[in-house]
């Protein structure tokens, strides 16, 4: 709900310090590492002004020691 409700001190609580993203079959962006702090950064200026609802479903977790990563198909209206 952090996403939706635009509440960007939240989200940035749930994150890791260091993200790997895959945005390539949303917008043909290349998977990158990124700072979390970055990440919500790029969100707040990406989102300002939005009213978004995001949906993610068929969430496949793998967890390996102390790294986890997450799989989901996903809807953002």
């Amino acid at each position: 709900n952090a996403f939706d409700a635009q509440d960007w001190e939240l989200l940035r609580v749930y994150l890791a310090d260091d993200l790997h993203t895959d945005y390539f079959e949303f917008r043909e962006e290349a998977p990158a590492t990124v700072s979390a702090d970055s990440y919500v950064d790029a969100r707040r200026k990406g989102l300002s002004g939005l009213n978004t609802l995001h949906i993610s479903t068929n969430h496949q977790i793998d967890i390996a020691g102390d790294h986890a990563t997450c799989r989901s198909a996903y809807r953002i209206y």
